[in-house]
């Protein structure tokens, strides 16, 4: 009874968090065959055409489920079941920063260089990790919304110069 009472008051005691306050994040993204080195292969898994592909997922409308793998690496659900796909057999030993991905039901943003078993559709400029902000390093966070858009290979250089 003490230890049921002791648990009430502790549980009392702590004040409610307040309720996260929700970002909508608008990424850019360069779909062209030399960043997005598998696009052809979600076409021949699909039977869509790159241009299907991309206008799909620049569609979409996700939400950051969680954290995770790498600092920075939100884990988007809400990838359209057309695009759904397994993980690569043999993991990349290298995928750039700023891959733009998915496997399974899932899409994100590759925030550091790092080994990766997802489909490269494309890159994009945007830093997903900013340590020089130590209030908050990680562009996104869990529940946060996120889109992405296509943008040309001549307005990637711009952005990421």
């Amino acid at each position: 009874m003490i230890a049921a009472l002791a648990l009430f008051d502790i549980h009392n005691a702590v004040a409610p968090s307040p309720d996260p306050v929700v970002q909508v994040h608008q990424i850019p993204v360069c779909y062209d065959p030399v960043l997005g080195n598998d696009l052809h292969v979600l076409s021949d898994q699909t039977s869509l055409s790159a241009e299907e592909i991309i206008q799909i997922h620049c569609a979409g409308h996700y939400r950051v489920g969680m954290m995770g793998f790498l600092p920075g690496f939100g884990y988007l659900t809400g990838l359209d079941p057309r695009l759904r796909t397994r993980r690569k057999a043999q993991p990349d030993a290298q995928v750039r920063a700023g891959s733009v991905a998915i496997a399974e039901d899932m899409t994100g943003v590759y925030p550091f260089d790092s080994p990766g078993g997802w489909l490269i559709l494309g890159h994009t400029p945007q830093r997903m990790v900013d340590f020089s902000n130590s209030h908050q390093p990680t562009l996104l966070q869990c529940g946060d919304k996120v889109t992405f858009y296509p943008i040309s290979i001549e307005t990637y250089g711009k952005i990421a110069h």
